[in-house]
């Protein structure tokens, strides 16, 4: 029982170890994943994803527009954008 807190312990520390990357990309639109936080309130959107998905956005000239974001428990944050003129 002593051993059962150090494995869940593990688990949640290696869950929230993501680095902020894309996931999924198309020339019209991009999702992003971003670590998790128990600390955050929602799915907060970070200043790096932004950037990550408006330089994405500018190889076809257009500006990046959040759609969504949603929090996949014990993984991580996603974020979908969609560039539009």
């Amino acid at each position: 029982m002593r051993n059962l807190k150090y494995i869940f312990l593990f688990i949640f520390i290696t869950n929230c170890a993501t680095k902020t990357a894309a996931v999924l990309q198309t020339p019209s639109s991009i999702t992003i994943t971003s670590p998790m936080s128990v600390l955050d309130i929602g799915v907060p959107v970070t200043q790096e994803v932004y950037n990550i998905a408006q330089k994405h956005c500018q190889i076809e000239n257009r500006n990046a527009v959040h759609i969504s974001s949603w929090h996949v428990p014990f993984k991580a944050n996603y974020h979908k954008f969609e560039c539009k003129d």
